[in-house]
């Protein structure tokens, strides 16, 4: 399946955010726009991966949050920089919206593009325990997307995204390998 970059942007604008009082963590900074000189275009040097939060050790709720948030922040990491490790490793098999990243990043980056920005804000958080029957944590942010824009292999400017607020409903499951995000849903 494959999701355009609008419907994947809307959907992320809640996803991806920074809960700093909640787990201590602190926003990435945006990479600077790009600058070009002459013929030879050179992207920005990207941000370091997001670091997981020590919370997401445990396998209560706070960690689903933190696994959640982590795994949120990864969101514009990986548009920004094509690396997918952290992302792939905790998506579940068959959670479509994180394909649907993977297919988006791999296609931008591998015609040269990127994006800068886009990370999420943090503002609140709920979640709820697996009911019986049910194996997921239920993970919900609003978050606000700051502003990102996005580039074509010679650093021309696409789009630009972001500025929205959202509310981002993820499924969290713990499992033997750490945390899996099953389901995230953008509203």
């Amino acid at each position: 399946m494959h999701t355009s970059r609008s419907h994947v942007a809307s959907a992320l604008i809640a996803v991806s955010v920074t809960t700093a009082a909640l787990i201590g963590c602190t926003p990435t900074p945006a990479p600077s726009p790009p600058t070009t000189t002459g013929a030879t275009h050179i992207p920005p040097t990207p941000s370091p991966s997001p670091t997981r939060p020590a919370a997401a050790d445990r396998t209560d709720i706070e960690g689903a949050i933190a696994a959640a948030q982590h795994f949120l922040e990864l969101y514009p990491y990986a548009y920004n920089t094509g690396d997918l490790t952290t992302w792939k490793a905790m998506s579940h098999p068959e959670c479509i919206f994180c394909k649907s990243v993977i297919e988006n990043v791999e296609e931008l980056h591998a015609a040269g593009g990127y994006e800068v920005g886009g990370a999420f804000e943090f503002e609140t958080v709920a979640a709820l325990e697996p009911v019986p029957g049910n194996e997921f944590y239920s993970v919900d942010f609003e978050v606000a997307q700051v502003p990102g824009q996005r580039f074509d292999g010679s650093g021309a400017l696409l789009s630009t995204f972001g500025g929205q607020r959202s509310v981002a409903l993820l499924a969290v499951q713990p499992t033997t390998d750490g945390w899996r995000i099953r389901e995230v849903t953008v509203e």
